[in-house]
């Protein structure tokens, strides 16, 4: 079974705060090596921020009573189950459709902040648990630090192991049978 759901209460906090902590980090410094090292080091130290200034409310183990609740737990039971055999397996070689090729291609931080005020912050956290509402909400923050990672992927031509991870939540349609 995942993980017990963890209710945020994001109108109870701190923003300034926390943004205050963001805007005095030094990003370039901690984002020195590998990609998958940047979104581990980036991952950690939103998260720790989201947990020092955004209170939850834990759950406390009672019995799902609420239709929200047992669709959490349904998911949780179908994510249980769904396993791929070997993740470090390499994706199956598909064959080039062109020729041409991308010289070079750079992200920019007001590309990432545009695209971070356009996240729709009701939608669910990820496997990394980071919240759409504080990538939102510190976008002017958060933008420099993701266009390093973002570029650090480019020229790499590599993706953080993390990233690839997903959560699978099975969602009944009305009326199907």
């Amino acid at each position: 079974m995942s993980a017990p759901r963890t209710n945020w209460l994001w109108a109870r906090g701190d923003w300034d705060s926390l943004i205050g902590e963001l805007d005095s980090m030094e990003w370039t410094l901690l984002l020195h090596s590998d990609v998958d090292s940047q979104a581990e080091v980036f991952n950690n130290v939103l998260l720790s921020l989201q947990r020092k200034f955004i209170p939850s409310q834990e759950p406390d183990g009672s019995i799902a009573t609420r239709a929200t609740d047992k669709a959490q737990l349904l998911a949780a039971h179908f994510s249980s189950k769904m396993s791929v055999p070997d993740p470090t397996l390499p994706p199956p070689q598909i064959p080039p459709l062109t020729t041409a090729s991308l010289e070079s291609f750079t992200i920019t931080t007001e590309e990432v902040m545009k695209q971070l005020l356009l996240l729709d912050p009701r939608k669910a956290l990820g496997p990394d648990n980071i919240s759409p509402h504080v990538l939102k909400r510190c976008a002017a923050q958060l933008a420099s630090p993701l266009t390093i990672i973002f570029n650090n992927c480019l020229s790499s031509c590599k993706r953080p192991m993390q990233w690839k991870e997903a959560r699978v939540v099975a969602v009944h349609k009305k009326n199907s049978k």
